[in-house]
């Protein structure tokens, strides 16, 4: 699933060694694009990347980029690598709204 620079800016290189992952469920939003930590499950099946399509109780629900599965994937075993344009400014209004410590 590549990344589409029409649509997403890019927050960090998903090829990069020193990934910054996530900690929190506040981390995601809908259509994020994220990358799978190296020694998840779903990585060491061949899958790199994913798009961010819910997040149901402690779980990020992700459409796997190579086999279009859906899956729900621990918050920690994700890193944010591009998020949609047009959804930039809401991400930031309510990160700053809540507490998620």
């Amino acid at each position: 699933m590549p990344i589409d620079d029409r649509f997403y800016t890019p927050v960090q290189d998903p090829d990069s060694a020193e990934m910054t992952w996530a900690t929190s469920l506040g981390e995601f939003q809908l259509a994020d694009r994220v990358a799978l930590r190296p020694e998840s499950q779903w990585h060491n099946a061949g899958e790199r990347t994913g798009m961010v399509v819910g997040v149901p109780g402690g779980w990020v629900r992700v459409l796997l980029g190579t086999s279009g599965r859906k899956v729900k994937i621990r918050c920690w075993d994700l890193a944010v690598v591009a998020i949609p344009i047009r959804c930039r400014a809401v991400t930031m209004a309510i990160i700053e709204s809540k507490d998620f410590r």
